[in-house]
């Protein structure tokens, strides 16, 4: 079951999908809808070789996904077995965005719920004013699945339909949010491999924990396991749970290993588009502060002083109102680079509503919301 829950201009669109069964079940569903609404084609894939290495290493670590893939090939009338196409993820990826997100443990909110608020921001395609052209976030979907092998979760989509999982949340209230990482894509241009690997790229561990975990430490678990590869552009993940942990998982300065900054249960945690592990280097923190619009330095240390300067506890209002603060063209509608979507997860019931396009005009922007069933 499909629905359209809101629309900017007929140009873009925010779909929720409702999936439910076995995996497999779920991956046909989502193939044959990417195939008769977007009309996406296969995949073709010289390397049969790497096709196949990453099947079998999904196969034997991410079953549920492999078991969604074999669906969504089946959807094409198509076999796993055949190596000519790759059914891992699909669609158009996206080659940068800017985000803000800050995660409220629930000892320092007014209510004792845990909140995650966060802006998606991305750049418009220069003729969105005179035609509807192609961009990734055209169609974007919540897709809420209850399968049958692991945690009913609601997810963000927007490579139409299947591809691969930017934010969400599970029925366990373990919620993962992306945000592109612009320091290491400026170090280090060359991590990009722009094609399959065999392992995790860097948005499917999105999907995978909200499928499998339940915790923090669940998380860290299972992030510390899989072997990592960027297709596009590096990231940074924020994971937090109900009772109120919380982390950034990220790379080091060279890009070579897994860095684990744990949240506090009495402050909140903040994260935009540079490695908080480089707060600890003077070194790095001016030159981040060079690159302050590009890594979104700026919109952190905005966030920092909006925070501080509030009295405990946070509420629902202030927290959805602090992320105002870092819209982009928050008072421009008509400018291109734009903060497309605004989340607020509630923890505690599993829970997330959404605004499209939002503005500083807050009686504008109209959040649609979705919970969990159990």
């Amino acid at each position: 079951m499909v629905n359209t829950v809101a629309c900017f201009e007929n140009k873009i669109y925010l779909h929720h999908m409702l999936l439910r069964g076995s995996n497999e079940k779920i991956g046909y569903q989502l193939g044959c809808y990417a195939k008769k609404k977007h009309q996406i084609d296969k995949s073709n894939h010289t390397d049969h070789e790497i096709i196949k290495n990453q099947y079998n290493y999904l196969r034997a670590n991410y079953p549920q996904h492999y078991e969604r893939m074999s669906g969504f090939a089946n959807a094409y009338g198509e076999s796993l077995e055949n190596h000519d196409y790759d059914f891992s993820y699909f669609g158009r990826l996206i080659d940068n965005s800017s985000c803000s997100a800050v995660f409220y443990p629930p000892e320092i909110t007014e209510n004792g719920l845990g909140y995650i608020s966060r802006n998606l921001d991305f750049s418009l395609p220069s003729d969105f004013k005179e035609r509807s052209s192609f961009f990734p976030f055209k169609h974007s979907y919540l897709v809420e699945m209850y399968p049958e092998n692991g945690y009913p979760s609601i997810s963000l989509f927007c490579f139409e339909v299947f591809g691969l999982a930017l934010e969400g949340i599970n029925s366990e209230g373990l919620a993962v949010i992306h945000l592109a990482d612009a320091d290491t894509r400026m170090d280090h241009d060359d991590l990009s491999t722009m094609q399959t690997r065999p392992g995790f790229n860097e948005f499917l561990p999105v999907q995978y924990l909200l499928d499998n975990c339940a915790t923090v430490q669940e998380a860290k678990t299972a992030l510390g396991k899989i072997e990592h590869y960027h297709v596009a552009i590096p990231v940074h993940l924020l994971i937090a749970d109900k009772k109120g942990d919380s982390f950034a998982f990220e790379y080091s300065y060279d890009g070579t290993k897994k860095v684990f900054i744990d949240g506090i249960r009495k402050s909140p945690l903040k994260i935009t588009n540079f490695q908080l592990n480089r707060l600890t280097d003077q070194n790095l923190i001016r030159k981040m502060e060079f690159n302050s619009t590009e890594n979104g330095y700026d919109r952190y240390k905005i966030l920092e002083n909006r925070i501080s300067s509030i009295q405990l506890p946070f509420t629902e209002n202030i927290i959805e109102n602090i992320n105002t603060d870092v819209y982009i063209h928050k008072d421009n509608e008509e400018e291109l680079e734009r903060t497309l979507f605004h989340s607020i997860y509630d923890l505690s019931s599993s829970s997330v509503k959404f605004s499209l396009l939002p503005t500083i005009n807050m009686s504008k922007n109209n959040f649609v919301k979705f919970t969990l069933t159990t």
